[in-house]
């Protein structure tokens, strides 16, 4: 299914991307649903969400909160914030963009 892997900085920070042999809008289905991260994020190990928080628990029992910034279907534009549990983030952004490349699609 993965063509591409590969790492950048975008905006001064780490990003990583890849490629899927699947459409951008199926692919934007899974992401977007913010309680399933546990079905295709290798480190969750369960999750569920409820509104704009997102409850999961990372491999080893360690529990993170955080809070969905932006659920932008039209965009496939998805950002959450971490705001607690047992990771420690002061300043925290993660985004994920679902881009269509044809039949294909780029995760960034």
């Amino acid at each position: 299914m993965t063509d591409h892997h590969s790492k950048e900085i975008q905006h001064g920070h780490p990003a990583q991307h890849i490629t899927i042999n699947r459409p951008a809008d199926e692919v934007w289905a899974v992401v977007s649903d913010a309680g399933s991260i546990s079905t295709w994020f290798p480190m969750v190990e369960t999750s569920s969400a409820s509104g704009e928080d997102r409850h999961c628990i990372l491999k080893g029992g360690v529990p993170l909160e955080e809070k969905i910034v932006t659920n932008d279907a039209d965009l496939r534009l998805f950002q959450y914030r971490i705001v607690g549990g047992g990771v420690s983030a002061q300043s925290h952004l993660g985004t994920v963009d679902v881009l269509e490349q044809g039949s294909s699609c780029r995760i960034v």
